[in-house]
């Protein structure tokens, strides 16, 4: 005699419904990060956070260090848990930095130096 095993209900994502996955931490909500990426178009992206995050010169490292450390980036990246938005996209932070930057001092009104008198 076969055991059939019960299935448990799925959502359309796949994920089981009731699970505890926060909101927020979406697999793959940036993309998806593979080691063939290391030298490919997130590598300033990777530089950015070795250094500020890690304190760490890529270009001081052995290559099987850099692997090691491209692999957590990649972790962090996949899972979307990285600490700053400039991670995932650094020329759409910037934009974003630059608009927000504009936009601040079109309500200046003046547009020149500023000068605080004590």
């Amino acid at each position: 005699r076969k055991h059939r095993r019960r299935r448990r209900h799925r959502d359309r994502d796949g994920d089981r419904k009731g699970s505890n996955r926060d909101e927020g931490e979406v697999y793959g909500k940036y993309g998806i990060l593979k080691e063939s990426d290391l030298n490919g178009d997130k590598r300033t992206e990777f530089m950015l956070w070795a250094n500020e995050v890690k304190s760490v010169e890529v270009e001081s490292l052995a290559r099987w260090e850099e692997k090691k450390m491209f692999g957590e980036f990649m972790d962090l990246y996949n899972t979307a848990t990285l600490p700053s938005t400039k991670y995932y996209n650094l020329d759409a932070w910037r934009y974003e930095q630059a608009k927000a930057r504009e936009a601040g001092d079109g309500d200046a009104g003046g547009g020149g130096e500023k000068v605080v008198f004590n």
